[in-house]
């Protein structure tokens, strides 16, 4: 009942901070992810699925996400090359 009534109390929330971590990516980059975060990766990170997150997504309230991926999507990889091959590949996972 408390999940429900959160819901309710929170319909049409917007989630600004996303995180994205489909497998291939975590393959592609778990090693730099474990170090941006001191040697650890997320539980929840390992088991991501589109519909786990929806899942969470309803539970919550939450109608619409701004997705980001986790390190290292971000900062100097931005910049580089390398960031095309996964950025195309998320189009794909979440369309």
């Amino acid at each position: 009942m408390a999940i429900d009534s959160a819901k309710r109390a929170n319909a049409g929330l917007i989630d600004v901070h996303h995180h994205v971590v489909p497998p291939f990516y975590l393959s592609e980059y778990g090693d730099r992810i474990a170090s941006s975060r001191g040697g650890l990766i997320s539980p929840a990170w390992l088991e991501w699925t589109p519909e786990k997150a929806l899942q969470a997504m309803d539970r919550y309230g939450i109608e619409l996400a701004v997705i980001s991926l986790s390190t290292p999507a971000s900062g100097s990889a931005i910049r580089s090359a390398r960031v095309t091959p996964p950025a195309a590949a998320m189009n794909i996972v979440l369309i």
